[in-house]
């Protein structure tokens, strides 16, 4: 299947990502235990070249080592991120996951200021995140 099948969600066929599993799985590949150590460290260089640093990487410092995987869809209104920060001699992972139009849900006008208002919470709470992680601010 399609990553979003939109023709078969009505079916029960949508595609679901669980925070906590990601944020698990994330924290596995750091520590080379997805597959093997060689395959993760393949799969974090893939992440850590990923493009979009919009959302959980946009208001860290400069000097923050991301790996993240960025999603969204106007399909249903979803802005999502998930990342793997290492900052300050501190790693974690952080999974935000935003949904505009849930299922069964009326849809409500998804627009793109919808959108810059999801993207830019979610690069707050990148920054929340992080200042807590790090110091306990």
């Amino acid at each position: 299947r399609d990553m979003m099948d939109a023709e078969h969600v009505e079916d029960g066929y949508a595609n679901r990502l669980n925070a906590n599993e990601a944020v698990e799985t994330m924290l596995k590949l750091y520590q080379g235990k997805v597959i093997d150590k060689e395959a993760s460290v393949e799969m974090l260089a893939i992440l850590a070249g990923t493009q979009n640093h919009s959302k959980l990487p946009a208001q860290l410092p400069e000097e923050a080592i991301v790996f993240n995987k960025s999603g969204e869809s106007e399909f249903r209104g979803i802005q999502n991120d998930l990342a793997l920060i290492d900052y300050s001699g501190n790693v974690f992972a952080v999974c935000v996951l935003t949904e505009v139009n849930g299922d069964g849900e009326e849809p409500e006008v998804y627009d793109s200021l919808v959108a810059a208002k999801q993207i830019q919470t979610i690069a707050e709470l990148g920054s929340q995140i992080t200042e807590w992680m790090v110091r306990g601010e």
